[in-house]
């Protein structure tokens, strides 16, 4: 199994936004942020290939993102999912993909979130320890394989992160 990592892309400033609302979860993505992450998400299905699913946090800066990988992809339906939340526990995100993916076992996942979720994500995964040691640049993607076919902490191959440059 593979799992595609994707963190958002730039989103407004958060000092800005919280002019505008006290809601951060509502806070967009910038146009640049936009444009960047079309001009990589080509690269991305080039280097992988289209997933079988495609998850997003729920807060509106992933969801955009993940939005516009949907559409290089050809994904009409997004999953959302509050463990992908910034704040949340690694192993509740891996313990929800084992709840969802049960009855369809992807071969591919791609997932879209936020630092510093993302890297302890990351770092569980590939070592089965709470500490995180892998920082996710914004519009950054990280390829993982599972050789037993199961997402698990510590059963993890690294095959690739990139910041949104390289990917460009």
């Amino acid at each position: 199994m593979k799992l595609l990592v994707v963190r958002h892309a730039r989103a407004e400033e958060r000092d800005e936004f919280a002019e505008k609302s006290s809601n951060d979860d509502l806070r967009p993505l910038t146009k640049e942020g936009g444009e960047i992450m079309r001009s990589i998400a080509p690269r991305l299905r080039e280097w992988c290939g289209a997933p079988d699913m495609l998850v997003s946090s729920p807060l509106v800066r992933a969801v955009q993102t993940a939005e516009i990988l949907a559409e290089e992809f050809g994904f009409e339906k997004i999953i959302q999912t509050s463990t992908l939340a910034p704040d949340e526990a690694p192993l509740e995100f891996v313990r929800w993909l084992a709840r969802t993916a049960k009855n369809d076992d992807p071969d591919f996942i791609c997932i879209v979130g936020h630092e510093p979720h993302l890297g302890s994500l990351i770092s569980y995964l590939l070592t089965g320890e709470p500490r995180s040691f892998v920082e996710m640049k914004k519009s950054g993607a990280c390829l993982l394989e599972f050789p037993n076919g199961h997402i698990e902490e510590g059963a993890a191959t690294l095959r690739w992160l990139v910041p949104p440059k390289l990917s460009k």
